[in-house]
Protein backbone atom coordinates (compact mmCIF):
# COMPACT_ATOMS: atom_id res chain seq x y z
CA UNK A 1 0.00 0.00 0.00
CA UNK A 2 1.59 3.24 -1.12
CA UNK A 3 0.31 6.55 0.13
CA UNK A 4 1.38 10.12 -0.42
CA UNK A 5 1.30 11.99 2.87
CA UNK A 6 0.59 15.66 3.42
CA UNK A 7 3.33 18.07 4.42
CA UNK A 8 1.84 18.22 7.93
CA UNK A 9 1.89 14.41 8.25
CA UNK A 10 5.49 14.36 7.02
CA UNK A 11 6.45 16.90 9.69
CA UNK A 12 4.95 14.62 12.35
CA UNK A 13 6.72 11.56 10.95
CA UNK A 14 10.03 13.44 10.83
CA UNK A 15 9.59 14.56 14.43
CA UNK A 16 8.90 11.03 15.72
CA UNK A 17 11.76 9.48 13.77
CA UNK A 18 14.18 12.20 14.88
CA UNK A 19 12.96 11.97 18.50
CA UNK A 20 13.76 8.27 18.55
CA UNK A 21 16.89 8.06 16.41
CA UNK A 22 18.76 10.94 18.08
CA UNK A 23 18.92 9.01 21.35
CA UNK A 24 21.99 6.87 21.75
CA UNK A 25 21.25 3.51 23.42
CA UNK A 26 17.48 3.94 23.31
CA UNK A 27 15.42 1.14 24.83
CA UNK A 28 11.76 0.34 24.32
CA UNK A 29 9.26 0.39 27.18
CA UNK A 30 5.51 0.18 27.46
CA UNK A 31 5.54 3.81 28.67
CA UNK A 32 7.03 4.72 25.27
CA UNK A 33 4.21 2.71 23.65
CA UNK A 34 1.58 4.77 25.51
CA UNK A 35 3.14 8.00 24.28
CA UNK A 36 3.62 6.71 20.75
CA UNK A 37 -0.01 5.65 20.50
CA UNK A 38 -1.27 8.95 21.96
CA UNK A 39 0.79 11.02 19.52
CA UNK A 40 -0.16 8.88 16.52
CA UNK A 41 -3.84 9.00 17.50
CA UNK A 42 -3.73 12.79 17.76
CA UNK A 43 -1.59 13.76 14.80
CA UNK A 44 -2.33 11.08 12.22
CA UNK A 45 -6.09 11.30 12.66
CA UNK A 46 -5.75 15.02 12.18
CA UNK A 47 -3.64 14.86 9.05
CA UNK A 48 -4.31 11.70 7.04
CA UNK A 49 -6.99 11.87 4.36
CA UNK A 50 -8.59 8.49 5.06
CA UNK A 51 -8.61 5.81 7.73
CA UNK A 52 -6.74 3.54 5.32
CA UNK A 53 -4.03 6.19 4.84
CA UNK A 54 -3.79 6.58 8.61
CA UNK A 55 -3.40 2.83 9.13
CA UNK A 56 -0.78 2.56 6.38
CA UNK A 57 1.14 5.54 7.79
CA UNK A 58 1.12 4.07 11.31
CA UNK A 59 2.35 0.74 9.95
CA UNK A 60 5.12 2.39 7.93
CA UNK A 61 6.22 4.48 10.91
CA UNK A 62 6.47 1.37 13.08
CA UNK A 63 8.49 -0.45 10.42
CA UNK A 64 10.78 2.56 10.05
CA UNK A 65 11.43 2.58 13.80
CA UNK A 66 11.92 -1.18 13.98
CA UNK A 67 8.78 -1.65 16.06
CA UNK A 68 6.09 -4.31 15.83
CA UNK A 69 2.88 -2.29 15.51
CA UNK A 70 0.62 -4.94 17.05
CA UNK A 71 2.96 -5.32 20.03
CA UNK A 72 3.22 -1.55 20.55
CA UNK A 73 -0.56 -1.10 20.51
CA UNK A 74 -1.06 -4.11 22.80
CA UNK A 75 1.61 -2.82 25.20
CA UNK A 76 0.03 0.63 25.31
CA UNK A 77 -3.45 -0.79 25.89
CA UNK A 78 -2.31 -3.21 28.58
CA UNK A 79 -0.36 -0.56 30.52
CA UNK A 80 -3.28 1.88 30.36
CA UNK A 81 -5.61 -0.88 31.59
CA UNK A 82 -3.20 -1.68 34.44
CA UNK A 83 -3.04 2.00 35.42
CA UNK A 84 -6.83 2.37 35.55
CA UNK A 85 -7.93 2.32 39.15
CA UNK A 86 -4.41 2.49 40.61
CA UNK A 87 -2.83 5.35 42.50
CA UNK A 88 0.70 6.70 42.01
CA UNK A 89 2.37 4.35 44.49
CA UNK A 90 0.61 1.28 43.11
CA UNK A 91 1.59 2.11 39.52
CA UNK A 92 5.17 2.86 40.52
CA UNK A 93 5.28 -0.57 42.20
CA UNK A 94 4.40 -2.40 38.94
CA UNK A 95 7.04 -4.38 37.09
CA UNK A 96 7.18 -1.81 34.27
CA UNK A 97 8.08 1.01 36.63
CA UNK A 98 10.40 -1.10 38.77
CA UNK A 99 12.43 -1.76 35.59
CA UNK A 100 12.55 1.96 34.79
CA UNK A 101 13.73 2.76 38.33
CA UNK A 102 16.29 -0.08 38.13
CA UNK A 103 17.92 1.69 35.18
CA UNK A 104 19.26 4.07 37.85
CA UNK A 105 19.05 7.21 35.80
CA UNK A 106 20.52 5.73 32.61
CA UNK A 107 17.16 5.74 30.78
CA UNK A 108 17.37 8.02 27.76
CA UNK A 109 14.62 10.60 27.39
CA UNK A 110 12.52 10.95 24.29
CA UNK A 111 9.56 13.27 23.85
CA UNK A 112 7.42 10.21 23.12
CA UNK A 113 8.40 8.53 26.41
CA UNK A 114 7.61 11.80 28.22
CA UNK A 115 4.14 11.93 26.68
CA UNK A 116 3.52 8.34 27.79
CA UNK A 117 4.68 9.10 31.32
CA UNK A 118 2.44 12.17 31.60
CA UNK A 119 -0.54 10.26 30.19
CA UNK A 120 0.00 7.61 32.88
CA UNK A 121 0.39 10.28 35.58
CA UNK A 122 -2.99 11.64 34.56
CA UNK A 123 -4.50 8.13 34.49
CA UNK A 124 -3.71 7.68 38.19
CA UNK A 125 -5.08 11.07 39.16
CA UNK A 126 -2.11 13.44 39.17
CA UNK A 127 -3.44 16.94 38.77
CA UNK A 128 -0.54 19.26 39.61
CA UNK A 129 1.97 18.17 36.99
CA UNK A 130 4.04 21.29 36.47
CA UNK A 131 5.24 23.40 39.37
CA UNK A 132 3.75 26.79 39.98
CA UNK A 133 6.59 29.26 40.56
CA UNK A 134 8.32 28.83 43.94
CA UNK A 135 5.85 26.38 45.43
CA UNK A 136 5.52 22.71 46.18
CA UNK A 137 7.03 19.90 44.16
CA UNK A 138 5.16 19.06 40.98
CA UNK A 139 3.88 15.63 40.05
CA UNK A 140 6.50 15.45 37.31
CA UNK A 141 9.30 16.15 39.79
CA UNK A 142 7.92 13.62 42.27
CA UNK A 143 7.64 10.89 39.64
CA UNK A 144 11.08 11.56 38.21
CA UNK A 145 12.56 11.47 41.71
CA UNK A 146 10.77 8.20 42.54
CA UNK A 147 11.99 6.63 39.29
CA UNK A 148 15.50 8.13 39.43
CA UNK A 149 14.93 9.88 36.11
CA UNK A 150 17.21 12.83 35.47
CA UNK A 151 15.04 14.74 33.06
CA UNK A 152 12.31 16.34 35.20
CA UNK A 153 13.10 19.84 33.89
CA UNK A 154 12.91 18.77 30.26
CA UNK A 155 9.72 16.77 30.84
CA UNK A 156 8.09 19.73 32.62
CA UNK A 157 9.11 21.97 29.72
CA UNK A 158 7.68 19.54 27.16
CA UNK A 159 4.48 19.28 29.22
CA UNK A 160 4.00 23.05 29.37
CA UNK A 161 4.91 23.51 25.67
CA UNK A 162 3.59 20.42 23.89
CA UNK A 163 4.35 19.46 20.31
CA UNK A 164 2.65 21.69 17.77
CA UNK A 165 2.71 20.96 14.06
CA UNK A 166 1.56 23.62 11.64
CA UNK A 167 -1.40 22.38 9.66
CA UNK A 168 -2.50 19.87 12.32
CA UNK A 169 -2.49 21.51 15.73
CA UNK A 170 -0.95 21.30 19.18
CA UNK A 171 -0.93 18.15 21.30
CA UNK A 172 -3.25 18.39 24.30
CA UNK A 173 -2.90 16.04 27.27
CA UNK A 174 -6.52 16.70 28.29
CA UNK A 175 -8.45 16.64 25.02
CA UNK A 176 -10.39 13.59 23.88
CA UNK A 177 -8.92 13.99 20.38
CA UNK A 178 -5.40 14.65 21.65
CA UNK A 179 -5.32 18.01 19.88
CA UNK A 180 -6.04 21.44 21.26
CA UNK A 181 -8.90 23.37 19.71
CA UNK A 182 -7.41 24.77 16.49
CA UNK A 183 -8.80 28.24 17.25
CA UNK A 184 -6.55 28.37 20.36
CA UNK A 185 -3.31 27.48 18.56
CA UNK A 186 -1.05 30.25 17.32
CA UNK A 187 0.96 29.09 14.35
CA UNK A 188 4.66 29.68 14.68
CA UNK A 189 4.68 29.80 18.49
CA UNK A 190 7.45 28.25 20.57
CA UNK A 191 7.19 24.48 20.48
CA UNK A 192 5.87 24.33 16.92
CA UNK A 193 7.47 22.12 14.32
Amino acid sequence: YTVAVSAATQKFLNFIVEDRTCVFRWSYSRVYAVGFRALCDAFLRGSCRTAADEAATRAALCVGLGLDQAAVWADAASLCEEAAGLDRQQLLATEEFRQIAAAQGSLKYTYTFGVGLVMLMRAVGETELSPPPRTVTSGITAWCTALDLRFATRLASDYTRPLSIDGIGRFDFYSESGLEDASLVSIGQEGSF
